[in-house]
């Protein structure tokens, strides 16, 4: 709560990444005029804001200073590390004093996670809509894997939808346990203990063993689950499962032997060259 702890912060401990994204003390409830919590089981509280007057949107991630700013930092500098259309942006982070909390700014995707629109929206999305969510999704693991980083928990409710000008995007979030090897840095607050990854029912199989780390190849057994349970969700269902469009995606991502899923490279190559080669 003292003004020092801010100056202690930007100056002893923020990356030098992050200074053209730092925002000095600001209040969330000073920054926003509208402002809800969104409804979710994450680790962390998510804010829709907006000016209330019609304005952009937009989605804070708090963190709290005490005990999860090694967290928000390393998130933070990864979002501007690996940088794709496919991956949520970062529009600003900052330290709101008042509530004792450091906060990740994001754009807020109306449409929502990809579960959800694919459940709730009106008309329900067909295949072709949610086939179009998953390939973007691919190429963006793709992406990180070139970059030397595993995304370590995806899932359905980690998958938002955006809309754009040639329809909707999948965009991949919530980085808090993704695993970056592929920068170093001697920042302590980047260093930090955290869970070993995934979710109950989408964590491949060699996972279990005591000791294992997620890999790219465990992100595919994610996302082949991810796949089969969206193809069970969307409005032609039926129609996917029949003509092979999920099965044979699904059963090669989610094989158990982690040496035989196709890379996330080789499965949107795949999709770009030759349409439903795998989706």
């Amino acid at each position: 709560d003292f003004p020092e702890v801010m100056v202690h912060l930007k100056e002893r401990a923020l990356p030098r990444e992050l200074l053209h994204v730092w925002r000095d003390d600001c209040a969330l409830s000073d920054m926003f005029a509208a402002r809800e919590r969104l409804q979710g089981g994450g680790r962390h509280a998510v804010w829709r804001c907006s000016d209330g007057k019609g304005g952009p949107e937009f989605a804070v991630k708090e963190f709290r200073l005490d005990r999860d700013l090694g967290t928000c930092l390393r998130e933070a500098v990864l979002l501007l590390r690996v940088q794709h259309p496919a991956v949520v942006s970062l529009v600003a982070v900052f330290q709101d004093t008042a509530k004792g909390s450091v906060m990740i700014m994001m754009p807020y995707y109306a449409l929502g996670q990809v579960d959800r629109w694919a459940q709730d929206a009106s008309p329900r999305p067909d295949w072709l809509a949610v086939r179009g969510v998953l390939f973007d999704v691919t190429e963006g693991l793709a992406h990180l894997h070139a970059n030397k980083v595993v995304h370590a928990d995806v899932k359905p409710a980690n998958i938002l939808v955006a809309q754009s000008g040639r329809g909707v995007r999948g965009k991949l979030a919530d980085f808090d346990i993704a695993i970056d090897s592929g920068t170093r840095t001697t920042h302590a607050f980047l260093t930090v203990s955290r869970p070993a990854g995934g979710t109950r029912g989408f964590e491949a199989p060699e996972l279990s063993t005591p000791g294992s780390v997620c890999t790219p190849a465990s992100d595919i057994f994610a996302l082949g689950v991810t796949v089969r349970e969206l193809g069970d969700a969307c409005a032609d269902a039926e129609r996917a499962e029949s003509t092979g469009e999920v099965g044979g995606f699904v059963e090669a991502l989610t094989a158990t032997n982690a040496g035989t899923r196709p890379s996330a490279a080789a499965a949107a190559a795949a999709e770009r060259g030759a349409p439903r080669a795998f989706f």
